[in-house]
């Protein structure tokens, strides 16, 4: 415990030293940087940057400010699109969220008959949760998806 307010009070003293020692004044940079990069948009106060947005390869996307919830940037967004990989993160999300990662899931013979995308698991093996969680979001297999 002593070392730990030692360490504590040598990092204060260095930070304080840091700042006076540039002789000015701490000036919130975001402020300045945000008010030269902001369009006709300041009433929702969205960050525009220099540059152009990234070419996006994907069928479709949208990006949507979480404050307003108005939609920054879309392509194709209310076009139907299959749900796969969302359900894995979903199943992923849920799996996490419940716990016991440490544990052991056992797999059945109807988690293995699944289409397209298979890591080939075993029917009847024992997995570990984490081990079938990584499978699911790097490997992206279904069979691993119950």
């Amino acid at each position: 415990m002593p070392y730990r307010n030692s360490l504590s009070l040598f990092l204060l003293l260095l930070i304080g030293f840091a700042q006076s020692s540039h002789g000015q004044t701490y000036k919130s940079p975001s402020k300045t940087f945000l008010a030269a990069n902001r369009s006709s948009s300041q009433s929702i106060g969205i960050f525009r940057p220099k540059s152009p947005a990234p070419k996006i390869f994907g069928k479709s996307a949208i990006v949507i400010e979480a404050k307003t919830g108005s939609t920054l940037y879309s392509k194709y967004a209310d076009q139907k699109r299959a749900v796969a990989s969302t359900q894995k993160l979903m199943t992923a999300l849920l799996s996490l969220e419940k716990g016991h990662m440490h544990e052991s899931v056992r797999v059945a013979s109807t988690d293995t008959n699944v289409e397209p995308s298979k890591i080939y698991i075993q029917s009847g093996q024992l997995y570990r949760k984490s081990d079938l969680i990584a499978a699911l979001l790097v490997r992206s297999g279904n069979d691993v998806a119950r």
